[in-house]
């Protein structure tokens, strides 16, 4: 999953993104791959990997390298939050890994990888 939250460049890893209401707060995820929670009280809104019941959620983009690490918990959460009647968009990218975007942003794949969730959210 990936994406930016609006036009312009990306902060540096490991940095807030301006752009972001929650810029201030410390970096929060799932982390289905490990087999653990880095942010146990998210609401599903926020994690919907981790809700216990996901319908009723906004529309859900996702973005999955189809090498990355945790692909197929991602693909099973699509299918889930899916089967909710929850309006799901599903991007994989066939031969690439977990965090091409950061690793390769140069690339073609990249810059549509970056547009496609403005483009999602722009056309709601």
């Amino acid at each position: 999953m990936g994406g930016a939250a609006g036009p312009g460049p990306r902060p540096a890893r490991g940095q807030a993104d301006p752009r972001l209401p929650n810029a201030g707060q410390p970096h929060r995820s799932a982390c289905p791959a490990r087999g653990r929670r880095r942010w146990p009280d998210a609401p599903g809104h926020a994690a919907p990997a981790q809700a216990s019941d996901p319908s009723g959620l906004p529309p859900v983009y996702f973005e999955v390298g189809e090498l990355g690490i945790s692909r197929n918990e991602d693909l099973a959460c699509a299918r889930r939050v899916a089967a909710t009647g929850t309006p799901v968009e599903l991007h994989t990218r066939p031969g690439y890994p977990h965090v091409f975007d950061d690793t390769a942003p140069q690339i073609d794949v990249t810059h549509r990888a970056r547009a496609d969730p403005l483009r999602t959210l722009t056309s709601c």
